[in-house]
Protein backbone atom coordinates (compact mmCIF):
# COMPACT_ATOMS: atom_id res chain seq x y z
CA UNK A 1 0.00 0.00 0.00
CA UNK A 2 2.51 2.15 0.63
CA UNK A 3 4.33 1.73 -2.56
CA UNK A 4 1.80 2.77 -4.09
CA UNK A 5 0.88 5.40 -2.62
CA UNK A 6 4.47 6.31 -3.25
CA UNK A 7 4.36 5.54 -6.90
CA UNK A 8 1.31 8.12 -7.01
CA UNK A 9 2.57 10.57 -5.38
CA UNK A 10 5.80 10.25 -8.09
CA UNK A 11 3.18 10.27 -11.09
CA UNK A 12 1.91 13.42 -9.97
CA UNK A 13 4.90 15.33 -9.32
CA UNK A 14 6.37 14.04 -12.83
CA UNK A 15 2.56 15.23 -14.50
CA UNK A 16 3.04 18.79 -12.85
CA UNK A 17 6.92 19.08 -13.95
CA UNK A 18 6.10 17.71 -17.90
CA UNK A 19 2.62 19.96 -17.88
CA UNK A 20 4.57 23.62 -17.97
CA UNK A 21 7.21 21.88 -20.67
CA UNK A 22 4.08 20.89 -22.90
CA UNK A 23 2.41 24.32 -22.70
CA UNK A 24 5.58 26.17 -23.56
CA UNK A 25 5.61 23.96 -26.96
CA UNK A 26 2.46 24.13 -27.54
CA UNK A 27 2.07 28.25 -27.50
CA UNK A 28 5.27 27.93 -29.95
CA UNK A 29 2.75 25.94 -32.18
CA UNK A 30 -0.12 27.94 -31.87
CA UNK A 31 1.59 31.43 -32.69
CA UNK A 32 3.31 30.12 -36.27
CA UNK A 33 0.55 31.87 -38.09
CA UNK A 34 0.91 33.55 -41.80
CA UNK A 35 0.87 37.14 -42.26
CA UNK A 36 -2.47 37.01 -43.79
CA UNK A 37 -4.12 34.71 -41.17
CA UNK A 38 -2.29 37.23 -38.08
CA UNK A 39 -3.64 40.60 -39.93
CA UNK A 40 -7.15 39.00 -40.58
CA UNK A 41 -7.53 38.16 -36.50
CA UNK A 42 -6.05 41.55 -35.66
CA UNK A 43 -8.38 43.88 -37.99
CA UNK A 44 -11.49 41.93 -36.87
CA UNK A 45 -11.01 42.10 -33.52
CA UNK A 46 -10.17 45.82 -34.09
CA UNK A 47 -13.62 45.83 -36.04
CA UNK A 48 -15.18 44.21 -33.38
CA UNK A 49 -13.58 46.45 -30.35
CA UNK A 50 -13.83 50.11 -32.19
CA UNK A 51 -17.15 49.37 -34.94
CA UNK A 52 -14.86 49.82 -38.11
CA UNK A 53 -17.14 49.85 -41.13
CA UNK A 54 -16.10 47.84 -44.05
CA UNK A 55 -13.38 50.83 -45.88
CA UNK A 56 -12.12 50.87 -42.22
CA UNK A 57 -11.66 47.24 -42.09
CA UNK A 58 -10.11 46.79 -45.18
CA UNK A 59 -7.58 49.82 -44.54
CA UNK A 60 -6.85 48.06 -41.10
CA UNK A 61 -6.00 44.94 -42.32
CA UNK A 62 -3.78 46.20 -45.33
CA UNK A 63 -1.72 47.94 -42.28
CA UNK A 64 -1.94 44.94 -40.63
CA UNK A 65 -0.57 42.78 -43.38
CA UNK A 66 2.38 45.20 -43.94
CA UNK A 67 3.27 44.90 -40.20
CA UNK A 68 3.15 41.92 -39.93
CA UNK A 69 5.39 40.84 -43.31
CA UNK A 70 7.89 43.50 -41.72
CA UNK A 71 7.83 42.25 -38.23
CA UNK A 72 8.36 38.07 -39.93
CA UNK A 73 10.94 39.51 -41.45
CA UNK A 74 12.72 41.09 -38.93
CA UNK A 75 12.39 38.15 -36.87
CA UNK A 76 13.27 35.31 -39.43
CA UNK A 77 16.91 37.94 -39.87
CA UNK A 78 17.26 38.23 -36.40
CA UNK A 79 16.82 34.40 -35.16
CA UNK A 80 19.45 33.43 -38.06
CA UNK A 81 21.96 35.75 -37.11
CA UNK A 82 21.72 34.18 -33.50
CA UNK A 83 21.67 30.89 -35.17
CA UNK A 84 25.50 31.51 -36.60
CA UNK A 85 26.16 32.40 -33.19
CA UNK A 86 26.35 36.12 -34.22
CA UNK A 87 25.70 39.16 -31.69
CA UNK A 88 24.34 42.19 -31.47
CA UNK A 89 26.89 45.25 -31.07
CA UNK A 90 25.57 48.08 -29.45
CA UNK A 91 24.80 50.57 -32.72
CA UNK A 92 23.05 47.15 -34.10
CA UNK A 93 20.43 47.14 -30.80
CA UNK A 94 19.84 50.88 -31.41
CA UNK A 95 18.96 50.66 -34.95
CA UNK A 96 16.75 48.13 -33.79
CA UNK A 97 15.12 49.89 -31.16
CA UNK A 98 15.00 52.81 -33.17
CA UNK A 99 13.34 50.87 -36.32
CA UNK A 100 10.69 49.53 -34.47
CA UNK A 101 9.61 52.85 -32.58
CA UNK A 102 9.50 53.82 -36.65
CA UNK A 103 7.52 51.37 -37.26
CA UNK A 104 4.83 52.20 -34.02
CA UNK A 105 4.82 56.19 -35.27
CA UNK A 106 4.17 55.32 -38.78
CA UNK A 107 1.26 52.65 -37.59
CA UNK A 108 -0.13 55.32 -35.04
CA UNK A 109 -0.36 57.85 -37.80
CA UNK A 110 -1.89 55.28 -40.59
CA UNK A 111 -4.43 54.36 -37.99
CA UNK A 112 -5.05 58.20 -37.07
CA UNK A 113 -6.17 59.14 -40.80
CA UNK A 114 -8.18 55.29 -40.81
CA UNK A 115 -10.33 55.70 -37.42
CA UNK A 116 -12.47 58.54 -37.05
CA UNK A 117 -11.42 61.02 -33.51
CA UNK A 118 -13.25 58.63 -30.77
CA UNK A 119 -12.33 55.09 -32.23
CA UNK A 120 -8.36 56.41 -31.99
CA UNK A 121 -9.39 57.55 -28.54
CA UNK A 122 -10.45 54.36 -27.88
CA UNK A 123 -7.46 52.22 -29.36
CA UNK A 124 -4.88 54.48 -27.83
CA UNK A 125 -6.28 53.75 -24.41
CA UNK A 126 -6.25 49.90 -25.28
CA UNK A 127 -2.99 50.25 -26.50
CA UNK A 128 -1.85 51.99 -23.27
CA UNK A 129 -3.50 49.37 -20.90
CA UNK A 130 -2.15 46.55 -23.03
CA UNK A 131 1.32 47.88 -22.44
CA UNK A 132 0.98 48.63 -18.71
CA UNK A 133 -0.24 44.88 -18.30
CA UNK A 134 2.99 43.72 -20.28
CA UNK A 135 5.46 45.97 -18.60
CA UNK A 136 3.72 44.65 -15.16
CA UNK A 137 4.01 40.66 -16.40
CA UNK A 138 7.32 41.39 -17.30
CA UNK A 139 8.07 43.02 -13.92
CA UNK A 140 6.60 39.87 -12.19
CA UNK A 141 8.76 37.14 -14.61
CA UNK A 142 11.97 39.27 -13.86
CA UNK A 143 11.09 39.06 -10.09
CA UNK A 144 10.58 35.12 -10.28
CA UNK A 145 14.13 35.07 -12.70
CA UNK A 146 15.82 37.40 -10.32
CA UNK A 147 14.70 35.80 -7.05
CA UNK A 148 15.86 32.41 -8.36
CA UNK A 149 19.12 33.61 -9.42
CA UNK A 150 19.60 35.11 -6.09
CA UNK A 151 19.05 31.92 -4.48
CA UNK A 152 21.26 29.87 -6.73
CA UNK A 153 24.06 32.19 -5.78
CA UNK A 154 23.35 31.74 -2.19
CA UNK A 155 23.94 28.40 -2.61
CA UNK A 156 27.05 28.70 -4.38
CA UNK A 157 28.63 31.13 -1.66
CA UNK A 158 27.68 28.98 0.85
CA UNK A 159 27.31 25.41 -0.21
CA UNK A 160 27.05 23.29 2.93
CA UNK A 161 24.25 25.83 4.49
CA UNK A 162 21.78 24.55 1.96
CA UNK A 163 21.92 20.84 2.53
CA UNK A 164 18.98 19.21 1.45
CA UNK A 165 17.75 16.14 3.94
Amino acid sequence: MKKLVGLVTIAILFSLTVSPQQNRENARKRTQMNSEQSATLQSKKMALHLDLDKNQQAAVYELMKKNTDERQLKRTEFREKRQNGDTLTNDERFQIQNDRLDNQLEEKAALKNILSKQQFEKWEKVKMAKNRNAKIKMGRSNYKKQKHNDREMSRDRHPGAHREN
